[in-house]
This record gives structure tokens, C-alpha cells and sequence, in this order.
């Protein structure tokens, strides 16, 4: 069952991609916007919103996806729904749109909207920033990227707790994803159990789909001493291969989580006069490393 569930959204995940590219789906341009705000964070290098258009699947150049010359604005309201501060966005070439100076801190439970004006259109997008959360992994793991990355040995039936920690107890979207760090070519199968998996992903080009697998759940927190928590395993049967890997465990927005399960989810990511996605989300990465 689970390796059926893992190749049904590595599946998904790439089908996606060729939507969005697909030239018989979208005979004209469409705009894309994706953006995922991290609470406590910067619209940085690292979090930037990319504001382009579709390509064709035998377009050869793909930085004509890329608009540079776009207005893109992010407006802010507190909780109370009053506007407390305008950015207007700069280009950073061939990463997205970025705040320039650097003074907007994303906050929990405030409402971003985010406006891209490109010639006479108007592409617009909202989203509500998750509550805060804390993360933890008891075994295996570091939360530094900086750090050697501690071994952990392979087990495909493993599983290693987790605990996220809530404000309260609204629902929580749960957004998981696996990425192996190591070079494609250099893979070491951890499980036979993917042999035909990785058989019919190695048909794709892009490398990027064969080294990660998506994840998302909803969970609703517990009552515990000290607050709300959901405790959740990770189940080492969903990591393909051997090597250094980063774990992203983020608590996501309505608009990042329909992006990522719903079918042909580019089209419900909260994106108006476009496709895409433009979400938040709290929570931080994790790194281990596999061994036999």
C-alpha cells in the first residue's frame, strides 16, 4: 500500500509539471506564480516569488518563463485586518522577486496579498500564515545543514516519532518531503521494494523528480500538559535511496496543501488571473544521513 501511495504522487508531482508546460492543454500564455512565505522569514534569495509564464514542453530556453519587468507589491494586515506595511518587490535575476531591503518579517496569523500587475493584467493571491509550530525528532536527525549529517540506519519498516507542537488546536497541514542529496548517478537503491517505481521515473529528464517524495496529512492536535501537540512517525520505508537526505516538516497554508494534493493543483493554489501557488508555511528542514 505505501509504495502505491508513493509512486501515485511521485506520479502526480511530475504530470503536474507537465501541465504546466504541456502545449496542447494551453495554447496561449498563462502567468505562474509560486510563492511559499516562511513565518519568521524574509522574501529572500532563499524564499523568493517567481512571477512568469507558461512554456511550451519544446521551448529550449526556459528563462522566457521569467518576467522581469513585472510590479509585484506584498501588502500586510494584522490579525484585525488592518494594513500595517506595503514592499514593493525587485527582480532578482532568474530567482523570482525579492524585498529589497529586507524589512519585512513574515508573522503568524497575519494575512499577506500579493499583487503582480504585468502590463495591463493583474495577478493576484492571499494567504494566512500558519500559527507558529515546533518541530523535533527524537533519533537520527540534526536540524543543522551546517552539521555532519548523523547516521542513521536503513530499516524500510522504522519508524521514528515526531512531535509538532501547536498554539492550539486548529487542524494542521501537514506538508512532508523527502529529498536525496546525493548525485542521481551515484544512487544506492535502500529498498527492491522500488525497483518498478524508479524504472518508470527513470523515462523523465528532470533529475529533480527522481530524488524526492511529497507527502501531505492533516492532523488535528491533542491536549497534552503543556499545550497541543500531534505526534506523528517517520517512516523510513518512504527514503528510496542510501546518502544524506533533508526532511522538510512544515505546517502549511489551505493554499500550499490543495496545491500539493489536489489533482491538477496548480489551479487551487490560491492563485487569481493565473496558476501556481502562493502559500506559507512554519517549520524547518531536518538532515540525516542513511546507512546500510
Amino acid at each position: 500500500m505505501l509504495k502505491n501511495i508513493i509512486a501515485l504522487i511521485l506520479l502526480g508531482v511530475i504530470l503536474i509539471s507537465c501541465d504546466l508546460t504541456g502545449p496542447e492543454r494551453y495554447k496561449d500564455d498563462m502567468y505562474i506564480i509560486t510563492g511559499l512565505l516562511k513565518e519568521g522569514g524574509k522574501i529572500d534569495v532563499k524564499h523568493p516569488i517567481f512571477v512568469g509564464r507558461s512554456a511550451t514542453a519544446t521551448d529550449s530556453d526556459f528563462s522566457e518563463m521569467y518576467i522581469a519587468d513585472a510590479e509585484v507589491y506584498i501588502l500586510e494586515y494584522n490579525t484585525e485586518d488592518t494594513k500595517t506595511d506595503s514592499v514593493r518587490l525587485a527582480y532578482v535575476h532568474e530567482l523570482g522577486y525579492c524585498d529589497p531591503d529586507m524589512t519585512l518579517t513574515i508573522k503568524e496569523s497575519f494575512r499577506y496579498l500579493l499583487k503582480a500587475k504585468i502590463g495591463e493584467n493583474l495577478i493576484w493571491a492571499e494567504t494566512t500564515v500558519p500559527k507558529h509550530v515546533e518541530v523535533s525528532i527524537n533519533e537520527g536527525f540534526t536540524d543543522d545543514e551546517n552539521a555532519i549529517f548523523p547516521d542513521l540506519k536503513y530499516d524500510k519498516n522504522k519508524e521514528i516519532p515526531l512531535t509538532i507542537s501547536s498554539a492550539d488546536n486548529s487542524p494542521v497541514n501537514l506538508f512532508m518531503k523527502n529529498t536525496c542529496l546525493e548525485a542521481y548517478a551515484n544512487y544506492q537503491l535502500a529498498n527492491d521494494d522500488y525497483e518498478d517505481i524508479l524504472d518508470e521515473l527513470d523515462k523523465y529528464e528532470y533529475e529533480y523528480y527522481r530524488k524526492q517524495v511529497v507527502l501531505c496529512f492533516t492532523f488535528q492536535p491533542q491536549t497534552v500538559k503543556n499545550g497541543y501537540q500531534v505526534e506523528f512517525d517517520v517512516i523510513l520505508g518512504t527514503y528510496f535511496f542510501y546518502g544524506n537526505y533533508e526532511t522538510l516538516l512544515y505546517s502549511v497554508d489551505e493554499n500550499f496543501h490543495r496545491y500539493n494534493y489536489m489533482n491538477e493543483g496548480y489551479k487551487y493554489g490560491g492563485v487569481n488571473g493565473g496558476m501556481g501557488y502562493f502559500g506559507s508555511f512554519s517549520g524547518k528542514a531536518f538532515y540525516t544521513n542513511l546507512v546500510e
